[in-house]
């Protein structure tokens, strides 16, 4: 059995995605985390350390796009590379870790890959998309599944991030949502791997990987917070 995580992981269209991996001695399971829109995993340490602390080892990864791994800054490929990616993740941990149960965590974007990496278990299991990963339990924070579109949002969805899937813009978050404490807003405005970059083609998944989740949600087979 190898011993630790490979630091980066190479992606089916070859770009390097870097991993990080927070272990603990004896683990009872292994977490495999999904960080938000224009973050990256390293600011989940906290979140680990409380999940280490519970006996769980925790895998991450900087989404393609992300952090430190390659990719163009909030741009995909095709339309399923997100879960494409996070399967190659799944499969990493299920090499280190395999007599142990895989739980999903997801924040934001990465609430909204979980729940669609576990909505194709309400498929039958001939039906389901190449990734498709069983696991065994799956929890999501603040997940992006309902996005409330104005009308001239849901305009500009249905014509530019059609036509022009690749072009990028501002996502519209505000950092001063992510906490009432002005030290960790700050934080996160000084920290150099965070960026606020989305394209059509990841709007058109946050926004249509939400309605298949919502849709299948009352199917699918893994227990979820």
């Amino acid at each position: 059995m190898p011993t630790t995580i490979p630091a980066t992981l190479t992606t089916r269209d070859g770009l390097k995605l870097r991993t990080t991996h927070w272990p603990v001695a004896a683990p009872r399971a292994v977490c495999v985390l999904a960080h938000g829109l224009g973050e990256h995993a390293g600011r989940y340490q906290p979140v680990a350390a409380a999940l280490n602390a519970q006996g769980l080892a925790v895998v991450a990864h900087d989404h393609r796009g992300h952090g430190r791994s390659e990719g163009a800054r909030g741009r995909l490929r095709t339309d399923e590379d997100l879960q494409t990616d996070f399967a190659l993740l799944i499969d990493t941990a299920r090499h280190r870790y395999p007599e142990l149960p895989v739980l999903l965590l997801g924040h934001s974007l990465g609430g909204v890959l979980v729940a669609r990496m576990v909505a194709e278990l309400a498929l039958p299991e001939s039906q389901r998309a190449p990734w498709a990963r069983p696991v065994e339990a799956l929890a999501m924070s603040s997940p992006a599944m309902a996005l409330t579109l104005s009308p001239v949002q849901k305009l500009l969805m249905a014509t530019v991030a059609t036509w022009v899937p690749d072009f990028v813009v501002g996502n519209g978050f505000q950092p001063e949502w992510i906490c009432h404490n002005p030290d960790t807003v700050a934080a996160y405005k000084a920290d150099p791997l965070v960026h606020d970059r989305i394209s059509g083609r990841l709007s058109h998944f946050l926004v249509n990987s939400g309605e298949v989740a919502r849709a299948r949600a009352a199917r699918w087979p893994v227990p979820t917070l």
